[in-house]
């Protein structure tokens, strides 16, 4: 990571300086997320998967920042995570990037449901069972946003 990049993540790791910015990103400047309602997340996906050799294959990838928000509306508390990239140049490829960032967030939230299920033994279903997921589990929305 480049100094630039490395002074960018620094900045944008304060709450408040992050509430700002996912304020003006997701609500145009309407002050809904607060410093208060943010929780950091560990910034490591990892992925092991099974190649077409039949070797284990393992992906690493770190984010710059990656946050929990708890954001009351209307009575409801919704949660959801954001994640935050600096790109001081130009990444021509960065929406592939952030597409694989977010499909490792939702695939820790499926492994550890699944997780979850296999401990309990509450799947009703072959389907659920084979799955590790059930028609009533949900994700929780993940949102990367490039700076």
């Amino acid at each position: 990571m480049g100094t630039k990049d490395s002074k960018a993540k620094e900045y944008f790791a304060d709450n408040e300086r992050f509430a700002d910015l996912c304020n003006y990103v997701l609500y145009g400047g309407r002050c809904v997320i607060k410093a208060e309602n943010l929780e950091e997340r560990d910034t490591t996906e990892v992925l092991t998967a099974l190649g077409l050799s039949l070797n284990m294959i393992s992906v690493q990838k770190w984010r710059d920042i990656f946050k929990n928000i708890h954001v009351k509306y209307m009575g409801k508390t919704y949660i959801f995570l954001v994640g935050m990239e600096n790109q001081s140049d130009i990444h021509y490829a960065m929406p592939v990037k952030n597409m694989i960032y977010d499909a490792l967030a939702y695939g820790k939230q499926v492994r550890e449901v699944a997780k979850k299920h296999r401990r309990e033994h509450d799947t009703e279903t072959p389907d659920e069972f084979l799955s590790g997921f059930t028609a009533n589990d949900r994700l929780i929305p993940v949102i990367t946003i490039t700076v």
